[in-house]
Parts: C-alpha cells; sequence; structure tokens
C-alpha cells in the first residue's frame, strides 16, 4: 500500500474487491519510507469466532407433503405498475413464503466432528477467489502474471485458515470452563481412533462378517489320514502263520 504522487491518491495494490464487505477503516500512524510512500495500516472486521451456519440437509426433505404445501402456497399477483421497488418487494415477499415452507420441511445438518466451527465466510471468499485464480491459470499455463496470481491467492487462503484455526483455539480456551474440558481435550488430541477395525473392501455386514472369517479362520484342505487294510492272516500273498 503506497500513497503515490500526492496524499489525495492513494494505490491500492493487491486490492481484493471481495474483502470489500469486511473493510472497515484505514490509517497511516507509521513513519514515510522515503521517498512519497507512506505505509498504509487496513483494518478488516471478519467473524472469525462465529460458528457455521446451519445447512438445510436436502436428502432428507419430506418430499410428499412439500409439494401439496407449496402447491397450496398462494403466489401474489404481480404489481399493476412494475417499477424497480414493486416487484422487488413481490419477488422477496413470494421468495420469503416459499423458502418458509422449504424449511419447514427440510431438517438441518447435524453438527458433527468433522464439522468445522472456525470456518468463516471470510474463508469462504478466499476460497472463491483461489479457485478462480487457479482455473485461469491453468487455461494459460505460459502466463507467468496468471500463474503468480495463483501463487498468492493460495498463500493468502491457507494463512487465513491457519489464522482462523489458531483464532478460534484462542479463543475457545480463553472461554474454557470445566464443563468444556474434555471438548477441549478432543481438539488437541485429534478425531479418536475407530472402535472397531474396518478391514479392506468390507462395506456390508456380510462382507465384514466374510472378511472376518477369512482372517481368523482361513480355509485349508481337510487332510484324512491314510488308511491301510490290515492283512488277513491264512489267505494265500499274506503274511502270518496259517492256524
Amino acid at each position: 500500500m503506497s500513497l503515490i504522487g500526492h496524499p489525495g491518491v492513494i494505490d491500492l495494490a493487491f486490492a481484493c474487491p471481495l474483502l470489500a464487505p469486511y473493510f472497515t477503516e484505514w490509517t497511516d500512524p507509521l513513519p514515510s519510507t522515503g521517498s512519497d510512500h507512506i505505509p498504509i495500516l487496513l483494518r478488516f472486521k471478519a467473524p472469525l469466532f462465529q460458528a457455521p451456519r446451519p445447512t438445510p440437509n436436502s436428502a432428507l426433505t419430506d418430499w410428499p407433503t412439500l409439494e401439496s404445501s407449496l402447491k397450496a402456497t398462494i403466489i401474489s399477483p404481480v404489481p399493476p405498475i412494475a417499477t424497480t421497488l414493486s416487484m422487488d418487494i413481490w419477488f422477496r415477499t413470494n421468495l420469503d413464503r416459499i423458502t418458509a415452507e422449504l424449511a419447514l420441511h427440510t431438517p438441518v445438518k447435524r453438527v458433527t466432528f468433522r464439522s468445522k466451527p472456525w470456518w468463516t465466510d471470510l474463508l469462504s471468499q478466499l476460497r472463491r477467489a483461489y479457485s478462480s485464480a487457479l482455473r485461469s491459470s491453468k487455461v494459460d499455463r505460459f502466463n507467468a502474471a496468471l500463474l503468480a496470481s495463483a501463487r498468492a491467492a493460495r498463500a493468502a487462503y491457507f494463512k487465513a485458515i491457519m489464522m482462523a484455526k489458531r483464532d478460534h483455539w484462542s479463543a475457545f480456551m480463553a472461554t474454557a470452563t470445566p464443563q468444556t474440558v474434555w471438548t477441549a481435550k478432543k481438539f488437541a488430541v485429534g478425531r479418536p481412533p475407530p472402535r472397531f477395525p474396518e478391514p479392506p473392501g468390507a462395506t456390508t455386514p456380510p462382507e465384514l462378517n466374510k472378511a472376518l472369517l477369512d482372517h481368523f479362520f482361513p480355509w485349508r484342505p481337510c487332510q484324512y489320514p491314510q488308511l491301510h487294510p490290515a492283512p488277513v492272516h491264512g489267505l494265500p500273498g499274506t503274511s502270518g502263520r496259517r492256524d
């Protein structure tokens, strides 16, 4: 960041439009670095400590009930004078009705051990920026500017993830209570190992049963003892004494 020419012109190098909603203020409390360049301190406000918003689980939606409910939903008529404001109000009103019906018949996803409570909207913005820069660099692999932009976006994205995890952990430990000490231990140790081994290639109970039997009781061909006929005494060609 620098001031170029005179204090009325600000050059925002590396500016990202996706971060604009999180920008709060800028100041220049630091001394000049030489010539007419003055470091500018930018401040961003990001929800680093908010849990992720619950998302609907469309796989468990009660579609038969929802279909009948949507058919009974009354859509208000289009306003006679179609202005920008009236159409916006009409669209939002009917969209809220449909969204309410969807939310009523669609459960939200349950927060599991794999959920990311440290994830923020800022990380989503950075991930989209990184994905866009990566796709552009793959289209033209010989463009040094696109490659440099993709590397910078990748570095910013993963650095933000590391900072979000660190800040979330610090905030969690600062507000830890005796009731949450075991949750802190779970976060520190990581995901617990599975309580029952998962043999490779066994995903159903019959496959698991067969895998356990093959491992602990492998099949072996039955080996019967070879039985030799006992000699009969007194017959020609047999040994023994004739009575």
